[in-house]
C-alpha cells in the first residue's frame, strides 16, 4: 500500500451565466471607454483620473473574464485526497483535504443517499463527463457531498485504502 499516488486536472466548463458575465462587462467596458477618453482629454487635471479609472476598469475586466477559467486538480497520496482549485492558471486554492478515515461513501451520483448534507461541487459541470461524490463528515459544517470526476486511476486508489466505502459501477 506504500507509493500510491494519483494525480488529476479537470477543467470546468464554462457556464452559460459565464460567458455572459464576460459579454456584459466587455460591453459596459466598451460603453465607458469613450466617455473616460472624453473626460480624459476635455478636462485638464480631473481628467488624468479618468484615463486612470479606464485603465483600471480594463484590468478588472480582464481578471474578472480570467477568473472564470476554473480547474480542479485531485491529488491522492497515501490515503488522503487534495481537492485543490486553480483559478485563471495561475491562482491555486485548497478545496478540501479528506484523509482515509474520512471517507464515508464514495459512490456514482445515480447511487441513492439519503440524509442531509451541504454539496461542493468540486466537478467539471459538463453532464457527460463520469460525475462521483464523496460523503464526509466536517467538524464545522455536520455532512459534506463532495462531487467530483474521478477517473479510474484515482477510484482504484481510494477502493486500495477503503475498499469498503467506494461504490463503483454506473
Amino acid at each position: 500500500m506504500e507509493g500510491i499516488f494519483v494525480e488529476q486536472l479537470v477543467k470546468r466548463i464554462k457556464t452559460g451565466k459565464d460567458v455572459w458575465t464576460s459579454v456584459l462587462l466587455v460591453i459596459g467596458g466598451i460603453i465607458f471607454t469613450p466617455m473616460a477618453l472624453y473626460y480624459g482629454f476635455a478636462l485638464r487635471y480631473l481628467g488624468y483620473v479618468f484615463l486612470i479609472l479606464l485603465a483600471v476598469m480594463w484590468w478588472c475586466v480582464v481578471r474578472l473574464i480570467k477568473s472564470k477559467t476554473v480547474e480542479y486538480e485531485y491529488v491522492f497520496t497515501e490515503g488522503t485526497l487534495d481537492i485543490d482549485m486553480i483559478i485563471a492558471g495561475s491562482r491555486r486554492g485548497r478545496v478540501i483535504t479528506i484523509t482515509k478515515m474520512e471517507f464515508e461513501l464514495v459512490a456514482p451520483i445515480s447511487h441513492p443517499y439519503s440524509g442531509e448534507y451541504k454539496t461542493l461541487n468540486c466537478s467539471t459541470k459538463d453532464e457527460d463527463d463520469r460525475l462521483y461524490y464523496i460523503i464526509t463528515e466536517r467538524h464545522d459544517v455536520g455532512k459534506v457531498r463532495v462531487l467530483f470526476n474521478p477517473n479510474d486511476k484515482l477510484i482504484e486508489a481510494i477502493k486500495t485504502y477503503r475498499p469498503s466505502v467506494v461504490v463503483t459501477g454506473e
